[in-house]
């Protein structure tokens, strides 16, 4: 009965010592080397329900005299700790432990107390643990960080949007990554139809002729691909609605640190401005060639000034000028072709200037071309004007003789002095309204009224195939024959200056004419 006391009285003792006990804690009397007490941590981490009464140094997995050199050191110092000392449990499996021990007194007897700590699953606490704590805090800075960025990207896309020009991004695929309000109101599409699509074949696809565009041909592809800043001043974007717009614009790459990610273009619609460009440069050009006109026809008119020092009306009573002057009434009020024929000195270029005074194109200078007072060589400019570059000293451009005649009359002195193959170009314009420059092939609208005179026998000049017969029946619409008159040298042109002296002096009643 009494060594059931003891036992009864010592399980409580060894209860009360493990009361305030944390984790896995074991009392061993060193005497006997038996596990005196056990928590349930221990048996826990033992993985043995039996643990209290088995002997201790069973669970030492290895180096034995280690324990017992830190069971001397607790003795000595009454407690000590150690991670020196590898465990075991039930299934021989390590247990990487720390060790705290010290010396209990009870019941009269020294007893040792070793709190057990699993270091691999303190190490599993710790981990989760921080992952814990950098979870909280992590969440809360990502949620700040998301905010900011939230932020960030509103104010970015309200500086997108509040820009006037077209502002749209594409990565390294050529695939849209961005696009603001502008692009999409000039482009006509919506960000949706755009964003992770390739835009080059949807808005670049072809230039304005109608010629493919080619992704590897574009400036923006050299951007993302080459690493290219490309600033180009007149191409075409082609909006949703399949009509193009006239753009400028600057593609410039975009990096992530060191690697190449994309490009940004930066575009705006020139199609107004370019339109009205357009529309002044032809306005200057327009300009210049009516200057142009006006110099010519200026010097024609000093020319016609210093050399026929022509009077606008043929004085006389002989019946040769009153017949001459009926043939001028009478063909002047048309558009008819005129060829004057006659002597030199007769007054040829009198009657064409009269037939076209008297004409509705007098409001128009009449432009005088004399054929044989040009080189072969330049028949063909000074008739129908050449554009600079046409050939060797062609400096400028410079209208012909038929184009300033446009609306007016063209007086040919000598039409059998222009060469045959020149007289095929002239009935061809005359024919057709229309002359071209010599190197250039626009076609100039032509509304002339040609007015011919010649020294020469024209029919025999067709028989001799200097002239033309299809240019000699287009002119020979009207003859006028200017002959001589008198047996003596004097001519018609003698006699009309000798008239317009009398008529000046108020004696054209006097005339013997």
């Amino acid at each position: 009965m009494q060594n059931t006391r003891d036992m009864k009285d010592s399980a409580a003792s060894y209860d009360s010592a493990l009361a305030g006990a944390f984790g896995a804690t074991v009392i061993i009397d060193p005497a006997t080397d038996r596990i005196c007490a056990a928590t349930r941590d221990a048996e826990h981490l033992f993985e043995d329900n039996g643990l209290v009464g088995s002997v201790f140094s069973t669970r030492i997995a290895s180096n034995f005299a280690a324990f017992v050199v830190f069971v001397d050191e607790v003795c000595h110092r009454g407690a000590a700790w150690t991670r020196e000392l590898t465990l075991q449990n039930s299934q021989h499996q390590p247990l990487n432990c720390e060790i705290n021990a010290r010396i209990l007194t009870l019941d009269g007897a020294d007893v040792l107390l070793l709190n057990i700590v699993d270091l691999q699953a303190f190490e599993r606490r710790a981990e989760q643990s921080d992952a814990a704590r950098i979870y909280s805090g992590g969440l809360v800075e990502w949620q700040r960080a998301q905010a900011f960025f939230s932020d960030l990207e509103r104010e970015n896309q309200l500086i997108l949007n509040a820009a006037g020009e077209g502002i749209y991004g594409v990565n390294a695929d050529g695939k849209t990554t961005f696009l603001n309000r502008a692009a999409q109101e000039m482009l006509g599409w919506t960000a949706e139809d755009l964003l992770g699509r390739d835009i080059h074949s949807m808005i670049h696809h072809h230039h304005l002729n109608g010629e493919t565009y080619p992704s590897h041909d574009c400036p923006i592809y050299q951007s993302f691909r080459y690493e290219q800043v490309n600033r180009i001043e007149d191409e075409v974007f082609w909006r949703k609605d399949g009509k193009p717009i006239r753009v400028e614009y600057v593609s410039t790459p975009i990096y992530d640190g060191p690697v190449l990610v994309g490009a940004v273009v930066i575009f705006r619609d020139i199609t107004e401005r370019w339109e009205n460009e357009r529309k002044l440069r032809d306005a200057m050009d327009e300009v210049a060639a009516l200057r142009d006109q006006l110099m010519q026809e200026n010097a024609y008119l000093q020319e016609a000034i210093n050399i026929e020092r022509a009077h606008h009306d043929i004085i006389g009573h002989s019946p040769q000028i009153r017949y001459l002057i009926s043939q001028i009434e009478l063909v002047s009020r048309t558009d008819a072709n005129v060829l004057i024929t006659g002597e030199s000195g007769t007054g040829k270029s009198l009657v064409a200037t009269a037939i076209h005074n008297d004409s509705s194109r007098s409001r128009r200078p009449p432009i005088h071309f004399r054929g044989g007072a040009v080189s072969a060589e330049m028949i063909e400019s000074e008739l129908f004007g050449h554009v600079r570059g046409a050939f060797s000293g062609a400096l400028k451009d410079k209208p012909g003789k038929l184009e300033l005649a446009h609306g007016g009359t063209l007086y040919v002195d000598e039409i059998a002095d222009i060469p045959i193959e020149q007289q095929a170009k002239l009935l061809d314009a005359l024919q057709n309204g229309a002359v071209a420059r010599m190197g250039d092939d626009r076609m100039r609208a032509l509304d002339v009224r040609l007015i011919a005179s010649t020294s020469r026998n024209l029919e025999r000049e067709v028989q001799a195939g200097r002239i033309r017969q299809d240019l000699f029946l287009y002119l020979n619409v009207f003859p006028i024959h200017c002959p001589r008159y008198g047996n003596g040298p004097r001519t018609f042109r003698h006699w009309w200056r000798i008239c317009s002296g009398w008529y000046a002096n108020g004696l054209a009643a006097a005339s013997p004419l």
